[in-house]
């Protein structure tokens, strides 16, 4: 078995929370909604990486992250075992613009109306248990 490292961001503008939506279809979770983020490139730090899927993925930038949470899931399709390490930001730089490969819209959201939405299941996890 494989091991990914996966990082996310949860961006924060006062108390509303930044989710987008994957592109139907996508090869994992299309459809669902989801925090910017993604792989970690070998050799990365996971600071730099989740710095580096923000702008990629949302066209923003942050200043200081703080990881808040560590989550694993393991795919036996795909015999790999994913760790995903989220980082906590706010006061976000720029206006969001998204990849349209990856992401076909962008919510500001509380944590109670992201929670009604179809989310990936490590961020509405770590939503309902500690509320970020």
């Amino acid at each position: 078995m494989q091991i990914r490292l996966v990082v996310h961001t949860i961006v924060r503008r006062g108390m509303r929370l930044l989710v987008l939506k994957r592109r139907e279809g996508a090869e994992i979770y299309g459809g669902y909604w989801d925090a910017p983020g993604g792989l970690l490139e070998v050799g990365e730090d996971p600071e730099t990486g989740a710095r580096r899927e923000l702008l990629e993925e949302a066209n923003l930038t942050v200043g200081r992250l703080a990881p808040c949470a560590v989550c694993s899931t393991v795919d036996e399709e795909k015999d790999t075992q994913f760790i995903t390490i989220f980082f906590r930001a706010s006061h976000p730089s720029g206006e969001v613009k998204l990849a349209p490969e990856e992401h076909t819209e962008f919510r500001w959201c509380t944590v109670e109306e992201a929670l009604r939405l179809r989310l990936v299941s490590d961020l509405r996890d770590l939503l309902t248990r500690e509320g970020v």
